[in-house]
């Protein structure tokens, strides 16, 4: 999800201090969308050490997928307007993708995993006076298609626990 609005800054900004302090950083950036790339990585697009490889995160990930250290899962559509008209792709890119990425940080030995999740997980909170902490989960009802992004942000959260535990 390496093109989406918030996974877009991390690339740029691993790139710009990797540049800055010669840290041999390689940035692999998985993306769908080669235009969206384009659009929002466009000066870092002759990056040496930026590599783009186009693939949906909801289908496994090829055996020649270049290796990672470091896996960050930024892939989802994560805007009403996107996975309300595509709940489907939302549910899959959280849940599939997540095991398919899982299942690649195993199989490469990636040092680490961080999942870009939401504060949606929280649902609605059941007093809506108090503030929510990380204990506190809110109702989510599973029969509003809105819902596809929170639940499968939470059973996103659930299966990095449980790789991570396995």
């Amino acid at each position: 999800g390496g093109s989406g609005f918030l996974a877009a800054y991390l690339v740029k900004s691993l790139l710009t201090v990797g540049r800055l302090y010669k840290l041999n950083l390689k940035v692999i950036c998985l993306a769908r969308n080669l235009r969206s790339v384009e659009h929002r990585l466009s000066s870092y697009l002759e990056s040496p050490d930026l590599s783009i490889v186009l693939h949906d995160i909801s289908k496994p990930i090829p055996d020649n997928f270049p290796r990672a250290n470091f896996i960050i899962h930024a892939a989802s559509q994560a805007s009403p307007k996107y996975y309300g008209v595509d709940p489907v792709g939302t549910l899959l890119a959280n849940s599939s993708g997540t095991a398919f990425l899982l299942e690649y940080a195993v199989r490469s030995k990636a040092e680490r995993f961080l999942f870009f999740s939401s504060g949606e997980v929280y649902g609605a909170p059941l007093n809506t006076n108090q503030l929510i902490s990380e204990q506190d989960y809110g109702y989510l009802d599973p029969m509003n298609v809105r819902s596809c992004y929170a639940e499968s942000k939470r059973v996103g959260e659930t299966m990095c626990v449980a790789w991570g535990q396995q």
